[in-house]
């Protein structure tokens, strides 16, 4: 999904400032050596000042960087690793209950989550 590039500041105050100091010392040193690779750094300095004095990174935009947004991002965490040996041993004892259906899904949820029985995973049938 293509994310909409937007004109919204999204770089904080220091980083502003380090980009136009970086871009100005790069456009006079680009106006001073007048060589086709320093005038290519002057490029690159005009487009900090632009970055610094808009506060606005195209780069950042367009990688979908979050910065000065607010959110907090928190992800689930499985200890699959610590279950698997486990589940191995049942599933070769023939104690592996595979008879659930999808639509046993919220009891199986419940189980799971609840350690019910001495449930470690719920497994559906296809």
């Amino acid at each position: 999904m293509a994310q909409q590039l937007t004109m919204q500041p999204n770089t904080k105050a220091g980083e502003r400032l380090a980009s136009m100091a970086v871009g100005g010392l790069l456009v006079t040193w680009a106006f001073r050596k007048r060589s086709p690779a320093k005038m290519a750094a002057g490029i690159v300095g005009a487009d900090h000042i632009y970055r610094g004095a808009s506060g606005h990174c195209p780069v950042y935009g367009a990688l979908g960087v979050m910065m000065n947004k607010g959110l907090t991002v928190r992800t689930a965490q499985q200890h699959g690793q610590k279950y698997v040996p486990r589940l191995i041993e049942h599933t070769l004892r023939g104690e592996l209950d595979a008879s659930y259906t999808i639509d046993d899904g919220p009891r199986g949820y419940d189980m799971f989550k609840n350690k019910a029985e001495g449930c470690l995973l719920v497994v559906f049938a296809p």
